[in-house]
């Protein structure tokens, strides 16, 4: 799965607009527009904390 695929899914299982994942992940919403769109990948420390949210949110991201 490429960057851009884990963080449309991330988000949306999670239920929140651009603006609510920017805010919990500390950047800019269009950060999170740019990483949908394939533009930009977000840091190594960005995928983390989105895998944190995911996983204290008990949501499962499937990897193929």
């Amino acid at each position: 799965m490429n960057t851009r695929i884990f963080v449309l899914k991330a988000r949306a299982s999670l239920g929140m607009t651009a603006e609510q994942f920017s805010e919990l992940l500390d950047c800019a919403p269009r950060s999170v527009y740019r990483w949908e769109a394939g533009t930009s990948i977000p840091s190594g420390d960005i995928v983390l904390s989105i895998i944190k949210l995911c996983k204290d949110k008990e949501i499962e991201i499937k990897v193929l």
